[in-house]
């Protein structure tokens, strides 16, 4: 175990993450049918690209630690488990350490992009819309405000309603 993922031969030879993101597989049967869920854990960001954190003014945070490819991961790792035979059904569950983060969130700072930029928040959404498998539910966490239970993702400008997504 690293301190944001597991390491495994698969992920350092195959995605060169170094264990940020991983996968694993819960096998449902009832009544004769078979579900596959898959569970993706994203750390720590939902890009591709790897930046520096505009709030680490404390620089926590290894540079170039923030995405490892975690969109082309998430990408790679539904499109084998819609190739995986013998299944009725397949769901996906995508989890990610960090928040999507919203300006009136205490850990951006005022930053609505600190941890997701827009175009990661819009890269995020065209790999969920075009999966090969069906999601049924993003969970985020990183939130040190307890009262939060459920956020907009905005792809955008906030005033502009076509950037509100579900």
């Amino acid at each position: 175990f690293l301190p944001y993922g597991i390491s495994t031969a698969d992920n350092a030879a195959n995605y060169g993450n170094k264990g940020y993101h991983y996968t694993w597989f819960f096998p449902l049967e009832k009544n004769g049918k078979k579900v596959l869920v898959a569970f993706f854990m994203l750390n720590n960001l939902p890009g591709n690209a790897n930046r520096t954190d505009p709030g680490d003014t404390g620089h926590c945070h290894d540079e170039g630690t923030y995405a490892f490819g975690a969109l082309d991961y998430l990408k790679a790792s539904m499109q084998t488990m819609a190739c995986m035979p013998d299944y009725d059904y397949k769901v996906g569950i995508p989890m990610f350490h960090i928040n999507y983060g919203c300006d009136v969130n205490g850990d951006t700072y005022g930053n609505p992009e600190r941890w997701w930029t827009y175009a990661d928040k819009k890269a995020l959404k065209d790999v969920l819309d075009k999966a090969p498998i069906k999601i049924v539910t993003a969970f985020f966490g990183h939130e040190h405000v307890r009262s939060i239970e459920k956020q907009t993702l905005y792809i955008g400008d906030r005033k502009e309603p076509a950037n509100k997504t579900e």
